[in-house]
């Protein structure tokens, strides 16, 4: 749609209404200076010393600011759209064996609306969460939902839910997207904000491609 906003145009508007996600935003990016040594284009920081302050500072500023965050609230009600709906997962089945690539498929008792975010959720045994990129796609008259989504690292379970998001929720999903694609740096959440509600969840044993071959 030719109306739609990007993803910086909405961290815009939320940054002049949410001091919180300001916060997020300076420290996440003074951590990815100080990982860097700063951005060719315009900056070169070669002292470790610098670096290392940079990047402490970020962690305790981004910190602050996602404390504050997760005690706000978004303007889309999650919990009620997300026990309205009844979104479940049916395949894979609960400690089923999975690669890479996972057809999630599930069903819906209503489809949820469009002012409702859904994104597909892993977190892994560290505890820190993943969005997926990949989309949510609805077959209305059978009540079905699927995504096919991706997933690496090293061989261990997995848990995988389809969630619901607020506005915070949708901004910190796409803020981190972006700077994964930015930077090549993909970045866990430690915690999800408030606004964002699991509609269902299964846990996966995932066996990485060298570990099958073996």
């Amino acid at each position: 749609m030719a109306d739609e906003k990007t993803w910086w145009e909405k961290l815009l508007d939320a940054l002049a209404r949410n001091v919180a996600l300001f916060l997020v935003v300076v420290g996440t990016g003074l951590v990815l200076v100080g990982a860097n040594g700063g951005f060719k284009e315009w900056l070169n920081i070669k002292e470790l010393y610098f670096r290392v302050l940079l990047a402490t500072i970020g962690v305790s500023v981004g910190t602050f600011g996602m404390r504050l965050l997760w005690t706000g609230q978004g303007g889309v009600d999650t919990s009620a759209i997300a026990k309205e709906c009844e979104l479940k997962i049916s395949s894979p089945r609960h400690g089923s064996v999975v690669g890479e690539k996972i057809e999630l498929e599930g069903e819906f008792r209503k489809k949820p609306p469009r002012k409702a975010v859904l994104c597909v959720i892993e977190r892994t045994p560290s505890g820190r969460y993943w969005f997926k990129e990949q989309p949510v796609r609805f077959a209305e008259k059978e009540n079905e939902w699927s995504a096919t989504v991706y997933i690496g690292g090293q061989s261990e379970r997995r848990t995988l839910y389809i969630a619901i998001l607020g506005d915070s929720g949708e901004i910190l999903k796409d803020y981190f997207q972006d700077v994964r694609k930015k930077f090549g740096k993909d970045l866990g959440v430690r915690d999800l904000t408030p606004d964002t509600a699991f509609c269902d969840a299964i846990d996966v044993e995932y066996t990485a491609s060298d570990a099958r071959s073996a």
